[in-house]
């Protein structure tokens, strides 16, 4: 009876841990597209490359990046 306890504890807590990881997941990928449709939002045009994805991510940049990465 103990060891059935113990695994349904065990099972609990990955189950939490992976449900966690998920609602963490959800929330990064809200935040990313909250960014992308507000930078749509503002003028963002895809086709013009003057604006990088990291302008979108990144308002702090206002152009291409230049030089090797």
């Amino acid at each position: 009876m103990e060891e059935i306890e113990e695994d349904l504890e065990v099972n609990d807590q990955q189950e939490e841990k992976k449900y966690r990881e998920r609602l963490n997941y959800q929330g990064l990928l809200m935040q990313r597209i909250n960014s992308i449709m507000i930078a749509i939002d503002q003028g963002y045009n895809p086709y013009d490359n003057t604006n990088s994805l990291l302008s979108i991510l990144i308002p702090e940049i206002k152009g291409p990046i230049e030089g090797e990465i």
